[in-house]
């Protein structure tokens, strides 16, 4: 029997974007504006250093803990909440990341930790 695919342990899709997508050019900013105040203050901090550091590629969602989970996961942008789990798009992230549906990740995986 094949287990689900779940977010558990995998956060593949969050490894490469920068920050949540909240700008304007992605969403209506009144999304953002829904956030509980504490966490849109803590957004904009993070938003205004990786703007401080030019906006660098390959980096992770600066909501991405350590263990590969999503600190909002609740609070995610409407973009994170439509990449439906175990999709297509949802597979070829794991691939490229070496992660398994289990949430198992490859040692060579980005961030070189499982």
């Amino acid at each position: 029997m094949t287990e689900p695919v779940t977010c558990d342990d995998c956060g593949a899709c969050c490894a490469t974007m920068c920050s949540p997508l909240f700008p304007p050019e992605h969403i209506d900013r009144t999304e953002l504006e829904r956030l509980p105040l504490d966490i849109r203050k803590e957004f904009e901090v993070g938003m205004n250093g990786r703007a401080e550091k030019g906006w660098p590629d390959e980096v992770p969602c600066f909501w991405l803990t350590g263990d590969w989970k999503c600190e909002h996961y609740d609070h995610r942008p409407e973009i994170c909440r439509e990449l439906e789990v175990g999709s297509e798009g949802c597979m070829s992230w794991r691939d490229e990341f070496n992660i398994d549906v289990g949430g198992q990740v490859a040692d060579s995986a980005a961030g070189g930790e499982g």
